[in-house]
């Protein structure tokens, strides 16, 4: 799909997480905070699916979520 299926007019406040695997990248998982909530958007992987790399950069937003967050 074309960028502009996915741009929102407000992705300049989230965090974008990317995971790259040999040299491609597959995964993309997006962290929007307002005020004490969080939301995750834009989550998907391509080529790599059910082989826990999704999984793996969900982990690693968590993580450093919390570490605002506590």
């Amino acid at each position: 799909m074309p960028i502009k299926f996915v741009k929102l007019p407000e992705d300049a406040k989230g965090i974008h997480y990317g995971l790259f695997y040999n040299a491609s990248f597959i995964s993309v998982i997006s962290h929007f905070v307002k005020g004490d909530d969080g939301q995750f958007r834009k989550f998907a992987t391509v080529s790599y699916q059910r082989k826990g790399f999704g999984r793996k950069l969900l982990v690693y937003l968590l993580e450093d979520a919390l570490k605002v967050w506590t």
